[in-house]
């Protein structure tokens, strides 16, 4: 391309307004940050001011976040044109479209459209393809099939179903579970299960399976395979064989001794492991040796020859012997029977499994993700009539449909869209709609790295081709609409050296083959010694230019960094809570190489290096310009966000949590687990060892408790133990039972995180010393939940930390653009946002590889499961290698979207992996980068400080960086003079203060006795049987008369901290409560507990708004009841002797119901549960209370 840098901008503005054109129908192909988002929200605008009623617009995009920040420019943009100048709007609509013709007319309806966007029933639709089909199965449940009101089913009770499903179905089916639970772990086997369902329709057959491996493999089902195993066992006569070791013996050579002692092995080996033996010594990595394991001479040895067949000479390959051959073939159909009847199986148990999942949603009114999709494809699928009514009953027709981001769209989504765009078509053409229609399409193939959710770049070209011949077919002359194919090949975020990488990255080894070959060079030019020049001018690529800058004229740059190795020696001693696969010493290369990138993080930061403003102008960099990016959320990780913290540069954190992977989480759950189950020895080990405890070395501190202790538990030796080693672990585990019984979980981690130790340490300071700083995150978020613990169902600690373990472990986060922290994050986690500064640091791991040896068959639309792999079929290994080639086109894709999301500078670089030559894998990120980028001329060597922060190792640079004459603090602004208004310095006017809440226990004084703290001796145990009480009586009047003994003596049981005796006598009195006949209204089926009251009263304050809990509250036709659990004090004689603040505190009670019962008389009582006494407490001592509330709030 010759244009200017100029030109290139205005062609592709250009091609921007011809995209956004409403009256044309347009596939838009965009690179990386070539404005898409920009071209949708215009072609909304468009579409506006048009005329087009804003709920006739349907746009749909990929995630949440890109829906919203779509929404947020769109009313921007509106907004703007609402209070701009004549001129300045002028201005704005011209630059959207030319051609516009502007007058006052039009620029009043410019202004109106924001609020008209805002006050049009139904509204804009920007959605996630999920939102869409939620509303489309709200209007039309029935035709679709689903349950009217149904509810999208959380992440949480997702789970929760999949595992009752998993149970029910391995009950249906328990040989194949039980097979499939024998080849794997448990979680193992339920995500096999899972993974195998996603591919399985609603009507898999059995059958019609077995009938596809027969005639696929040519499997025999009728033979067993132990059939199959004891025929190939018995091919040999085993006296020839020890003959023919005994032969080699005698030959010798190295590999003829070798042979030997394999055959004297198989000899002597049982039956059951013979078949193996023999399948070990004539394959190599599932597949036949190239040449036979004797050597020429032992070969000529008749034996030896017939059993292991004539020799062959290297490249010639084995030929084997009758009766080797004779054994191949028949491992090879027990390879054949092993493969088919796992892949059986797993099909049958997944099938099985998806029926109840789908069974248990169905009966509890929920819907998934995949099952809106596949709900509203059926229902447009229904036919073209059907999907014409749904879009016309959507408000009288969706006239216009725009899809962003359509490289992310899977091939279920794709068949859900189509029947929409079909239906439009044939509106059109039919003449039963005469208004304009259209389709805007925006994607790039390139980023299409969503694989594992459906989406493929195959599927994205194959509409893209159905568009582009609809261009010249039949649908071209529907009402005289044009269709178009616009590529947007100009980015307005990643500058032009940045753009240079990509390119050369991505055409030079995109294709595995071209990658080879360029390997092959560089080796070639390595062993002849050539100079880097020499090598250049004997091979170079020369890829195409494909990715345009409208930066041309901003300075950027891109940096290749060497290899962080290590250091050689290490003397470091890891830490006793580090679990052995876990330990990472400082001096090893991942951790040097996070040390390396926060250290030049923090020295271009101190050095105020420059980078880009849009506005052209340019800054000191932040610590929110930089975006570090991995492949996934391993030791790199977090070590760079461990590290950012202890360097005190701000980090964004996270994106992504997994809580009960932290020490510092698990830490507090262990604890937790203590408190309910103290008992409970490895629990408690874990306790001792973990943070809090520092019982650290299992020789010194676990073995001298543990040891010889008979029946008794940990927890009581730790208790009898007198030493002082155990002495600040003992106080604070008691600590925890007499203080935590029955607390709420924020306040059980609040108490752990701040009480302090004997050595004047808090919970905090225990955490950071041992891990970090960084330990702060996830407990914050941990604490986050446990707020919310009341309002999910879970505000016991038993709940919550099962919920915590089983349920949300992985709490994802977004960075919002306010953040002013180190963004660290996945390549996934990245798409569509951008940085100044992006480094990719995960560079030199191998591809992903399937752990589970699944092969997803296209033909028969379901998963082969290889268990075991013996001998590799050349049609699984087909189909194994197009896998491995689809996920590193798909590694391909990833590192294209890595590598754009830069703007001003790309740093690349990466750690020692493996232990092999090159100090990386074969075909990772950091080999493409030293096969692409060196054609890239212009690279200049700088010196680049190690860890330690020494400039010891030479790394390229290609670009430059911009300097400070762009600085936006030297560029001189004119002043401007403002008026300030007069308001500014008027004396505001005085308000009326707002209306106090008060808790109904905190009016006015106390003049009773003082209250029996729960702190302070033999007062713990009164204190809690008090509570004890309190929450049976809650929850007993709910359970049947007959049952209600048996509850509470398993609820109390659960109860530690009271012996035998305290038990059965709390039940006794709280059972007596529940049964006598004068409580029998207050614990009637009228009745309620624990109700809430918040509101104003008669007799009150104006000003006073009461706020509490009835502990119960019974309303009838004619009156209400209320009454108070008082279980802290002794009962007085007569209810004069009550303390005023209980009968304050009814008193308000009373006030706030006669406002909201109009008409109806309410009677207050306090029920004393030590003995049990009900006294009712006269209307004339609540009237007097109401009086001296008043009097004391006037005062």
């Amino acid at each position: 391309m010759t244009l200017d840098n100029s030109a290139q901008i205005e062609l592709t503005n250009q091609k921007q307004r011809e995209a956004a054109d409403p009256y044309v129908s347009a596939w838009a192909s965009a690179n990386a940050g070539a404005g898409k988002t920009k071209v949708l929200i215009d072609r909304i605008a468009r579409l506006l001011l048009t005329g087009v009623s804003p709920d006739k617009i349907l746009a749909v995009t990929y995630t949440k976040a890109a829906a919203a920040e779509m929404t947020t420019r769109l009313f921007q943009t509106l907004g703007d044109w609402t209070v701009a100048q004549d001129d300045a709007l002028r201005e704005k609509l011209r630059h959207l479209d030319p051609n516009l013709e502007i007058d006052t007319g039009l620029l009043s309806n410019a202004r109106r459209l924001f609020a008209r966007a805002l006050e049009t029933p139904g509204g804009l639709k920007i959605q996630t393809i999920h939102a869409f089909c939620q509303t489309i199965l709200k209007r039309f449940p029935i035709e679709a099939g689903v349950a009217p009101g149904f509810e999208v089913i959380d992440d949480v009770a997702a789970s929760d179903l999949k595992a009752r499903a998993y149970e029910a179905a391995a009950r249906e089916l328990p040989d194949d579970f039980a097979f499939i639970a024998g080849q794997t772990s448990l979680e193992g086997n339920r995500e096999l299960i899972a993974i195998a369902g996603q591919k399985l329709g609603p009507d898999f057959d059995k059958a019609q399976l077995i009938a596809d491996l027969e005639a696929r493999f040519g499997w025999d089902r009728q033979i067993e395979l132990d059939a199959i195993i004891a025929n190939a066992i018995a091919v040999f006569d085993y006296g020839f064989v020890k003959q023919c070791a005994d032969a080699l013996v005698e030959i010798g050579g190295k590999n003829n001794i070798k042979a030997a002692n394999k055959l004297f092995e198989i000899v002597a080996a049982s039956y059951d492991t013979r078949f193996d033996l023999w399948c070990n010594l004539i394959l190599t990595k599932g597949e036949l040796r190239a040449s036979s394991p004797i050597d020429k001479k032992a070969n000529s040895h008749e034996d030896l020859e017939a059993l292991f067949g004539p020799y062959s000479g290297r490249g010639e390959g084995w030929q084997l012997s009758e009766s080797l051959r004779e054994f191949y073939d028949l491992a090879e159909k027990h390879e054949i029977a092993k493969i088919c009847e796992a892949t059986i199986s797993l099909n049958c148990a997944a099938a099985m499994w998806q029926n109840h999942y789908q069974a248990l949603k169905s009966a509890s009114g929920k819907l998934d993700f995949g099952d809106l999709i596949k709900a509203t494809a059926n229902l447009f699928g229904m036919g073209k009539n059907a999907s014409l009514w749904v879009i016309y009953k959507l408000d009288q027709g969706i006239s216009h449909i725009l899809i962003d981001e359509s490289q992310d769209t899977s091939a279920e989504q794709w068949n859900l869209i189509k029947p929409l765009f079909v239906a439009m078509d044939d509106a059109v053409q039919s003449g039963a709609y005469n208004g304009t229609r259209s389709q805007f399409i925006v994607g790039d193939e390139k980023q299409s790295i969503y694989s594992f959710q459906g989406a493929s770049p195959e599927r994205f070209l194959a509409e893209r081709s159905d568009f582009s011949a609809s261009i010249e077919g039949d649908f071209a002359p529907a009402n005289q609409q044009e269709h178009k194919n616009i590529i947007f090949d100009v980015s307005f975020r990643s500058g032009k050296k940045i753009l240079e990488a990509v390119d050369q990255v991505w055409h030079l080894t995109a294709d595995a083959d071209v990658a080879a070959k360029a390997q092959q060079h560089l080796e070639n030019a390595a062993k002849a010694k050539k100079s880097e020049s020499e090598f250049e001018l004997e091979f170079k690529f020369q890829a195409p230019t494909s990715h345009f800058s409208a930066r041309a004229d901003q300075k950027t740059s891109f940096e290749l960094w060497p290899l962080e190795l290590g250091s050689k020696s290490d003397d470091e001693t890891p830490e006793y809570w580090e679990h052995p696969k876990d330990i990472n010493l400082d001096a090893s290369p991942i951790n040097q190489l996070a040390e390396q990138i926060v250290k030049e993080i923090g020295r271009r930061i101190g050095n105020k290096v420059q980078v880009w403003n849009k506005s052209g102008t340019t800054r000191n960099v932040q610590a929110k310009d930089f975006m570090i990016l991995v492949k996934q959320r391993k030791q790199l990780f977090h070590q760079i966000i461990r590290r950012l913290k202890a360097n005190k540069i701000p980090v964004a954190g996270s994106d992504l949590i997994v809580l009960n992977q932290e020490m510092s989480i698990i830490d507090i759950l262990t604890l937790g687990q203590f408190l309910l189950r103290p008992e409970d020895d490895f629990n408690l080990a874990c306790v001792l060892k973990g943070v809090f405890c520092g019982l650290i070395s299992d020789d010194e501190h676990l073995f001298p408790l543990a040891y010889e202790r008979g029946n008794a538990s940990l927890w009581q030796r730790l208790e009898a133990n007198p030493s002082p080693i155990f002495a600040p672990a003992k106080k604070f585990l008691q600590d925890i039972i007499e203080n935590c019984q029955g607390i709420s979980p924020f306040d059980f981690i609040s108490y752990v995180l701040e009480r302090k130790h004997q050595d004047g340490e808090i919970g905090w300071d225990k955490i950071y010393l041992r891990f970090g700083i960084e330990a702060r995150e996830p407990i914050e978020v941990l604490l986050d939940l446990a707020i919310q613990a009341d309002q999910m169902g879970i505000g016991n600690l038993h709940a919550f930390l099962d919920y915590i373990e089983n349920h949300a472990s992985e709490v994802k986060r977004d960075f919002d653009g306010e953040n002013d922290g180190v963004q660290v994050m996945t390549v996934h986690g990245a798409k569509g946002r951008e940085a100044p500064i992006v480094i990719l640091p995960d560079t030199t791991r191998a591809l992903p590889t399937s752990k589970n040896n699944l092969i997803f068959d296209k033909d028969f639309g379901v998963y082969i499961w290889h268990i075991d792999k013996c001998i590799e079929l050349e049609a699984l290994a087909t189909q194994r290698e197009a896998a491995k080639q689809d996920a590193r086109r798909e590694d391909q894709r990833l590192l294209y979207v890595a590598m754009t999301r830069a703007r001003d500078n790309l740093i690349l670089c990466g750690h020692k992996f493996g232990s092999g030559k090159s100090n990386y894998a074969k075909d990772c990120w950091y080999q493409r980068f030293e096969l692409a980028l060196p054609n890239i001329s212009d690279a200049h060597e700088f010196k680049l400080a190690d860890a330690n922060g020494f400039s010891a190792r030479q790394a390229k640079i290609w670009g430059e960086v911009p300097d400070m004459s762009h600085n936006e603090a030297k560029i001189e602004t004119s002043k401007i003079n403002i008026e300030i208004p007069t308001w500014v310095y008027a004396i505001p006017k005085p308000f009326d203060p707002p209306p106090k809440r008060i808790a109904p226990s905190a009016l006015v004084g106390d003049d009773g006795p003082s209250v029996l703290s729960p702190a302070i001796g033999d007062n713990r145990q009164r204190y809690l049987r008090g509570r004890l009480i309190h929450e049976l009586l809650q929850t007993l009047p709910n359970i049947e008369p007959n049952f209600r003994a048996e509850w509470a003596k398993r609820k109390l049981s659960r109860e530690p901290s009271i012996d035998d005796g305290t038990r059965q006598e709390i039940a006794a009195s709280t059972l007596r409560i529940v049964s006598d006949p004068q409580f029998i209204e207050i614990f009637s089926t009228n009745s309620r507990a624990e109700v809430a009251i918040i509101g104003k009263g008669i007799g009150l304050p104006d000003d006073f708004i009461i706020n509490g809990t009835i502990d119960r509250l019974v309303i009838t036709d004619n009156e209400i009841l209320v009454l108070d659990f008082k279980t802290n004090r002794p009962p007085p004689a007569e209810i004069e002797g009550a303390s005023q603040t209980y009968i304050n505190q009814m008193a308000a009670y009373r006030a706030v119901l006669q406002a909201a019962y109009k008409g109806k008389n309410v009677r207050c009582a306090l029920l004393w549960t030590d003995t049990p006494i009900l006294m009712e407490i006269p209307q004339e001592a609540l009237d007097n209370a109401l009086c001296l509330i008043s009097k004391t709030q006037s005062a």
